[in-house]
C-alpha cells in the first residue's frame, strides 16, 4: 500500500499542478467577475441619486425663473407707456447713422488724398521711362559696333549649323588628347623606373648573405656543442635541418644530463644507505664483546665463550675442530647453570661413551679445556675421528675455515679486529665513492646548466636572409609583370592618339593653346550676340512701358475730379444727421430727469441680470441630467449581463470544488507544486521515482493473495460546464490515475482495508512493545556498549596520533593539514552519557540506553504506516551507529606561523587538485605509516596501490604526497592519465613500482621499471 499510495502520489503530481493552475486562475477569475458586478451596482445607484438630486435643483430653479419673468414684464409694461425706449431707440439708430456717415466721410477724403498722390508717382514714372528709353538706345548701338570686331566667328557660325556643338566636341577631343599626352609621359617615366630597377636586380647578392648566414651559424653550433662536449657530426653542405639536427643533439643531450643526474643521486642515495648500514655494523661490532650468533637467551653461556684450545694442538686441527662445530651447532650449546640445553639430549647422545668404535678414541677433552666441569665432562663424551668430530653415531665433516674465530678469547680479539679493519676499509672506500660521485653529480649540473636551450645559437640570420632572397624574387617577378603591362598600355594610348586626330575639326585650332583662345573669342562672341538681342527686347519693353504711364496719367486726372465731388456731398448729410441727434437727446433727457422712471429703468436693468443667471444655471442642470440619463440607461443594460456571468461563474466554481472535495482531492491540489509540471527535471525524477515504486509492487503482485491494478483513471458524472477553465480541470480529473485494490477476484473499499492493517498492527502491538524492551535489557546486559566505549577510544588515540605525525609533517611554504575528533553536541545529553568514566551498570548508562529504546519504538509508532520492516530494522541500527555520534574534522594552515582554518567544502573545491588530494589522503597516510610501525614481521612487503590518485596534480604537490608514500612503503602502483611520478629526495631504494598510463592509444599500458634499470636509464 505504500509503495502504490507512492506511485500513486509521483504519477499524479504534474496533472495536480495543472489543476491547480486552471482552478486558481477560475478563482482569479471569479473574483474579477464578482468585483466587477458590485462596481456596476454601486455605480448605478449613485447615478440614480445624483439624477433625481438634479431634477429637484430643476423645479426649484424653474419656479424662481417663473417669478422674475413676471415682475420683468409688469415693468417693462410701465416703462413702455412713457415711449423711453422707442426714444432711446431712435437716438441710438440716429448716432449709429451719424457713426456711418463719418467713417465714410473721412474714407472720401482719404481716397482724394491717396489719388493726388498716385497722380504725382504715375507723372514721375512717366518721366523715368522716357529717361530709361534714351539709355536702350545708346547701348544697343554701341553693342552693335562691338558686334563687328568677331567677323571670323560670325563666318564659323554661319558656315556650319551647329557650330556649338562641333565646338564642344573639338573641346573633347583636345582634352582626351592632352590626357592621353600625361598618361603617356607618365607611363614613359614608370617604365623606364621599372626597366632601371630589373637591369639592377643582383640575385648573388642574396646568395651569397644566405651562404655567409650559414657558414656563420655553422660555426657558431659546432664552437657551441664542443665547448659543451656535446658530439657531433661534421657535413660538407650545412643548411637549416642540419641545424635542427644538432638543436636535437642539444635537447638529447639534455635528457641524457638529467638522467645522469638522476642516476648519480639515486646512486648517492644508495651509497649513504650503505654507509649508514656499515657504520651501523661497525659500531655494533665495537659494541659487542663476542661473536653474533642466531641463538636467543637470557641467561648463561655458550661453549664457544666457556673453553679454549690446548697447548700444543696444531692449528690446521684448531680450524677443523672449530669448523666441526660451528656445522653442528654444538659450539653454540648453551649452559645456564641449571642444566645444558646442546641439542643432543637424545638417549643416543651418550652412545660415545660405551660405543666400541670410539671407545679407544680422542675426545674434544683432549684438544679443549675449560674451567666448568659440567663443560669439560660434555667434551668428553664427543668423540674426535680422523681430525672431525664424532657424536650420537654422527659424524661430522665440513669445509675446514681460515680462522679461528670463536674458541679463546685471544682468538676472538683478532677476529673483531679483522672484521673492524675489513668494515672501516669498506667505510673508506664508500666514503671517496660518495665524493666521487659528489663531483661527478656536480660535473652534470654544470653541464646541464651550460646546455642551456636559451644559448644556442639562433638561426634568425639564415631565416632573415632566406626571407629577404624571397622577398627580392617576388619583387623582380612583379617588376617583369609590370613592365610588360606598361608596354602593352603604352601601345593602347598610341592607337587612341590617332583616332581623336582624325577626328578634329579643320576649321578649327588642332592645338589646345589655340583653341583656348579661339574658344574664349566665341563665347565673347555669342555674349555680344545675346546681349544685342536683350538690348533690342528691352527696348520695345521700355516703349510699351512709357505707354502705359502717360494712360494712367490720363485716368488718374479723371477719378481725382470724381473723388473730389464725392467728398464734398458726404460732409452735407453728416451736418444734417448731427442737427437731429441733439434734438433727439435733449427730448430724452426730460424724461429720464423724472424720480419714478429712474427707480423703475434701475429695476428692470436688475432683473434682466438675474433672469440671464437663472436660465443658464437652468442649461447646465439640463445638460448634467441628460448626461446622467444615459449613464443610467447603459447601466440598466449591462447590469443583468454581468450579474448573470458572476453568478453562472460562482455557480460553476461551487460545482467544481465539491467534486474536488467529494473526490478529496481538495488538499493535493492545494498542496500541489508548479514544479511538478514546468520543471522537466522534476517531472522526469518524480517520474523515475513512480516506477521504481511499481515495480516493487509488481515485483510482489503476484505472490499474495492481494492485488493491485494501477491502469485505470479516475471516474466520476462530468458536471455541465462553461467556462473554459473549469472545463480544463474537470477534464484534467478524468486523467488522475487511481490505484484498485483487489482480493482473489474482489475488488477492495480502501476504507476497509486500512481497518483491516489497523486491526493486524494493534494485534502485533504488544508483543512488538514486549520485543523492544527486551532487546533493551539485552543491551543492557551485553558488552555492545562496552566495545562502542572502547572503539570510541581507540578513534580518538588514533586521531591524536594523526594529528601528532601531521603537526611533524608541517610545511613551512605549503598548506599543511591537521585532524581533530570531537563529540557531536547534539547527541551529547541523549547518547554520550552512556559511554563517559561511568561503568556499564551505572543508572546514567541505564537511563541512556532506556531512552533509546523509548525513542525508537515511538519512532515504530509514528511510521507504521509508511515504512516496512527493513526500514525499521535500518533505523535501529542508525540509532545506535555510534560512529555518527562523534565528528572527525580537518583543519589546514595556508602558511606557517598562520591561524588554523576549519575544513568546508567550499574551501575544499577552492584548493588545487593537488591541495585537495593532499586534504584527502595525508591522513589516510599517517594511519598506514602507524599500521607499519605495528607489523611483527619487519621482512613484510609493505605494498601501496593507487588508482587516479595523481591525475591533474602538478609535480610539487606531487613530491609533497610521494615524500610520505616512500615514508611507508617500498612497491608503490599507481595507475593515471598521463601517468608520471616525481621522485622525490627521501625515495627509498624502491625494488619496484609500476605507472599504467590510460592515455595512450585508448588502450592501459603497463611500464614494469625495476629500480637497478632506472638507475642506469631513467
Amino acid at each position: 500500500m505504500v509503495k502504490t499510495e507512492e506511485w500513486e502520489t509521483l504519477t499524479n503530481k504534474p496533472t495536480l499542478a495543472q489543476i491547480q493552475n486552471f482552478y486558481g486562475k477560475a478563482k482569479t477569475e471569479l473574483g474579477q467577475k464578482q468585483e466587477q458586478f458590485e462596481k456596476l451596482k454601486a455605480s448605478l445607484a449613485e447615478t440614480e441619486e445624483a439624477i433625481a438630486q438634479l431634477k429637484s435643483d430643476q423645479a426649484s430653479i424653474s419656479q424662481d425663473l417663473k417669478a422674475k419673468e413676471g415682475e420683468q414684464q409688469a415693468l417693462q409694461a410701465v416703462i413702455d407707456a412713457k415711449n423711453l425706449d422707442q426714444l432711446s431707440r431712435k437716438i441710438a439708430q440716429t448716432k449709429d447713422e451719424r457713426n456711418n456717415r463719418e467713417r465714410d466721410f473721412e474714407a472720401a477724403q482719404k481716397d482724394r488724398k491717396n489719388e493726388e498722390k498716385r497722380l504725382l508717382a504715375y507723372t514721375e514714372d512717366a518721366r523715368k521711362e522716357k529717361n530709361a528709353l534714351v539709355i536702350l538706345e545708346g547701348r544697343l548701338a554701341t553693342t552693335k559696333i562691338e558686334l563687328a570686331k568677331y567677323q571670323v566667328q560670325a563666318d564659323f557660325e554661319e558656315k556650319y549649323p551647329d557650330a556649338k556643338g562641333l565646338l564642344k566636341k573639338q573641346k573633347l577631343l583636345l582634352e582626351k588628347l592632352d590626357k592621353l599626352a600625361k598618361q603617356n609621359q607618365e607611363l614613359a617615366t614608370e617604365l623606364g623606373i621599372v626597366n632601371k630597377a630589373i637591369n639592377a636586380f643582383d640575385e648573388t647578392v642574396y646568395t651569397d648573405n644566405i651562404a655567409s648566414a650559414l657558414a656563420e651559424l655553422d660555426q657558431e653550433t659546432s664552437v657551441w656543442l664542443k665547448k659543451r662536449e656535446i658530439s657531433f657530426d661534421q657535413v660538407v653542405e650545412f643548411d637549416l635541418d642540419v641545424y635542427e639536427d644538432r638543436r636535437h643533439l642539444l635537447e638529447n643531450a639534455r635528457g641524457q644530463y638529467q638522467e645522469a643526474i638522476a642516476e648519480t643521486k639515486n646512486d648517492i642515495r644508495l651509497e649513504k644507505t650503505q654507509l649508514k648500514q656499515l657504520n651501523s655494523d661497525l659500531e655494533k661490532l665495537q659494541e659487542q664483546p663476542k661473536p653474533e650468533t642466531t641463538a636467543v637467551f637470557k641467561d648463561g653461556k655458550q661453549l664457544f665463550e666457556l673453553v679454549d684450545f690446548k697447548e700444543g694442538v696444531p692449528s690446521n686441527l684448531q680450524l677443523q675442530l672449530e669448523s666441526d662445530l660451528k656445522y653442528s651447532n654444538l659450539l653454540y650449546a648453551l649452559f645456564d647453570g641449571q642444566e645444558i640445553k646442546t641439542g643432543v639430549e637424545a638417549d643416543g647422545f651418550t652412545a660415545n661413551v660405551n660405543n666400541a668404535s670410539t671407545k679407544d678414541l680422542p675426545t674434544l677433552a683432549d684438544y679443549l679445556v675449560s674451567q666448568d666441569d659440567r663443560v669439560n665432562a660434555f667434551l668428553q663424551a664427543i668423540a674426535v675421528k680422523d681430525g672431525h668430530i664424532s657424536y650420537a653415531s654422527v659424524n661430522v665433516h665440513s669445509e675446514k675455515g681460515t680462522a679461528v674465530t670463536h674458541i679463546g678469547e685471544s682468538n676472538r680479539q683478532k677476529e673483531r679486529e679483522r672484521q673492524i679493519a675489513l668494515l672501516t676499509e669498506e667505510i673508506n672506500q664508500v666514503k671517496q665513492h660518495l665524493a666521487d660521485l659528489a663531483d661527478k653529480l656536480a660535473s652534470y649540473q654544470e653541464l646541464f646548466k651550460q646546455a642551456d636551450p636559451a644559448t644556442f645559437p639562433k638561426s634568425d640570420k639564415v631565416t632573415e636572409a632566406q626571407i629577404a632572397y624571397n622577398n627580392a624574387l617576388a619583387e623582380q617577378d612583379k617588376r617583369l609583370k609590370k613592365q610588360e603591362k606598361l608596354q602593352v598600355q603604352l601601345a593602347d594610348f598610341h592607337r587612341q592618339k590617332e583616332q581623336f586626330t582624325s577626328e578634329l575639326c579643320p576649321d578649327l585650332p588642332a592645338e589646345s593653346k589655340e583653341f583656348a583662345d579661339y574658344r574664349l573669342a566665341w563665347d565673347k562672341y555669342q555674349d555680344k550676340q545675346v546681349q544685342r538681342i536683350m538690348q533690342e527686347n528691352d527696348l520695345l519693353k521700355q516703349k510699351d512701358r512709357l505707354a502705359s504711364a502717360e494712360s494712367r496719367i490720363k485716368q488718374a486726372r479723371a477719378e481725382l475730379s470724381e473723388k473730389t465731388k464725392q467728398v464734398q456731398d458726404k460732409q452735407d448729410r453728416l451736418t444734417e444727421i448731427k442737427a437731429q441727434i441733439a434734438t433727439l437727446e435733449k427730448q430724452l433727457e426730460e424724461i429720464r430727469n423724472d424720480p419714478e422712471t429712474k427707480k423703475q429703468l434701475a429695476r428692470k436693468e436688475e432683473l434682466d441680470q438675474l433672469l440671464k443667471e437663472l436660465e443658464k444655471q437652468l442649461n447646465e442642470i439640463e445638460f448634467k441630467l441628460e448626461r446622467e440619463n444615459n449613464h443610467l440607461t447603459a447601466y440598466q443594460e449591462r447590469l443583468p449581463e454581468k450579474q448573470a456571468a458572476y453568478e453562472d461563474l460562482d455557480h460553476e466554481y461551487a460545482a467544481v470544488s465539491d467534486l474536488l472535495e467529494k473526490l478529496n482531492l481538495t488538499e493535493k491540489v492545494k498542496d500541489a507544486s508548479p514544479n511538478d509540471w514546468n520543471s522537466e527535471q522534476v517531472k522526469a525524477s518524480n517520474q523515475s521515482k513512480a516506477n521504481l515504486a511499481m515495480s516493487a509492487v509488481n515485483s510482489i503482485n503476484d505472490k499474495t493473495d492481494y492485488r493491485v491494478d494501477n491502469s485505470k483513471r479516475l471516474e466520476f458524472e462530468d458536471i455541465e460546464l462553461s467556462d473554459y477553465l473549469l472545463v480544463q480541470v474537470q477534464n484534467l480529473l478524468h486523467e488522475i490515475a487511481v490505484v484498485h485494490y483487489y482480493y482473489g477476484g474482489q475488488e477492495l473499499e480502501l476504507s476497509k482495508l486500512y481497518d483491516d492493517i489497523r486491526q493486524q498492527l494493534e494485534s502485533f502491538q504488544a508483543s512488538a512493545d514486549d520485543e523492544v524492551q527486551r532487546l533493551a535489557r539485552y543491551l543492557n546486559n551485553s558488552t555492545i556498549l562496552q566495545k562502542i566505549r572502547q572503539a570510541t577510544a581507540e578513534a580518538t588515540t588514533l586521531t591524536k596520533q594523526i594529528s601528532k605525525s601531521l603537526k611533524e609533517k608541517e610545511q613551512t611554504s605549503h598548506i599543511s593539514f591537521y585532524t581533530s575528533f570531537s563529540e557531536i553536541p547534539d547527541y551529547r545529553k541523549d547518547y554520550l552519557a552512556a559511554f563517559g568514566n561511568t561503568s556499564i551498570d551505572s543508572p546514567e548508562s541505564q537511563n541512556a540506553v532506556t531512552l533509546l529504546m523509548d525513542r525508537f519504538w515511538t519512532y515504530i509508532k509514528d511510521n507504521n504506516h509508511e515504512m516496512s520492516r527493513d526500514e525499521l530494522v535500518d533505523h535501529f541500527y542508525e540509532e545506535f551507529d555510534y560512529k555518527k555520534w562523534y565528528r572527525f574534522n580537518i583543519s589546514f594552515r595556508r602558511h606557517a606561523g598562520d591561524a588554523l582554518e576549519k575544513m568546508t567544502d567550499r574551501k575544499l573545491n577552492a584548493f588545487s587538485e593537488g591541495q585537495r588530494s593532499r586534504a584527502i589522503l595525508e591522513p589516510l597516510l599517517i594511519v598506514l605509516e602507524l599500521d607499519e610501525k605495528k607489523m611483527s614481521n619487519p621482512l613484510a612487503p609493505k605494498i601501496i596501490l593507487m588508482d587516479e590518485s595523481f591525475s591533474g596534480i602538478d609535480d610539487e604537490q606531487q613530491e609533497l604526497l610521494l615524500k610520505n608514500i616512500y615514508d611507508i612503503a617500498n612497491n608503490f602502483i599507481a595507475t593515471g592519465y598521463n601517468a608520471r611520478l616525481a621522485v622525490p629526495e627521501n625515495s627509498k631504494d624502491t625494488t619496484y613500482f609500476t605507472l599504467i598510463d590510460h592515455t595512450v592509444d585508448g588502450k592501459n599500458h603497463f611500464i614494469s621499471v625495476e629500480q637497478s634499470i632506472v638507475r642506469k636509464n631513467r
